[in-house]
């Protein structure tokens, strides 16, 4: 009911005061009160902030080079692999763009040195969190002799036996995992010297090791065949 509704005919208390003009501003004040209850009650609520996601970055974003070679095709994914790049954080320069940048040219470099088409691995994630795409997704990586049919090869940045990964490399690392097994599906995600052949490696590190699922060796029925050298 509305507050005109309730009010009291004209009349006038002992002080001269109308009655009812005191009544119809006490009643004024409540419907007012109601009011400012109803729009806190119907206002809307602040809703918790998700994260951003992490940059990522092109190719030809960082200054890629050419491809040296065609690359065949990687094939039905089956398990993505974890390494390390094995170069200490300390040197990159920093985790600005330019610097992280400038370090994918130097790992595509070293790649280039090893008679790769490109750098061998498909994404490289920065301590900064930035995921830094390497060769084409589809396309057949260079990271892990013998596995490479089937497997996407996932780097981070940093030497994990002297240094420990930054929370924004390892979101990113999971934000990549998400992206590449959507919907559940499930890859394992196993470190570089958890396939046959290379177990003596130090690849990715025993302090990112531990991110990398345990299945107990390599993938069943061993690794697909393949030519036996990188592209």
């Amino acid at each position: 009911m509305e507050a005109d509704a309730e009010l009291a005919p004209l009349a006038f208390d002992g002080g001269g005061e109308a009655v009812g003009e005191r009544r119809r501003r006490e009643l004024g004040l409540y419907a007012e009160l109601l009011r400012h209850r109803s729009d806190q009650a119907y206002a809307p609520r602040p809703t918790a902030t998700t994260p951003s996601e992490p940059q990522v970055v092109s190719a030809s974003h960082w200054g890629a080079a050419p491809t040296r070679l065609a690359l065949p095709a990687r094939g039905p994914l089956d398990h993505l692999v974890l390494h390390h790049t094995a170069f200490a954080t300390s040197g990159i320069g920093g985790t600005s763009f330019e610097a992280e940048a400038a370090h994918m040219r130097e790992i595509q470099r070293w790649h280039f040195e090893r008679g790769w088409a490109t750098v061998g691995y498909h994404f490289v994630v920065s301590p900064s969190g930035r995921i830094f795409h390497g060769r084409p997704v589809d396309r057949l990586g260079a990271h892990v002799l013998g596995h490479n049919l089937g497997t996407v090869g996932i780097s981070l940045m940093g030497h994990f036996d002297l240094e420990r990964p930054t929370p924004a490399a390892l979101a990113s690392l999971a934000h990549v995992r998400r992206r590449l097994v959507p919907g559940g599906a499930k890859a394992w995600l196993l470190g570089h010297r958890d396939h046959r052949g290379h177990e003596t490696s130090a690849c990715p590190g025993r302090n990112l090791g531990a991110y990398a699922d345990k299945r107990g060796g390599p993938p069943p029925g061993g690794p697909p065949a393949e030519r036996r050298a990188d592209p």
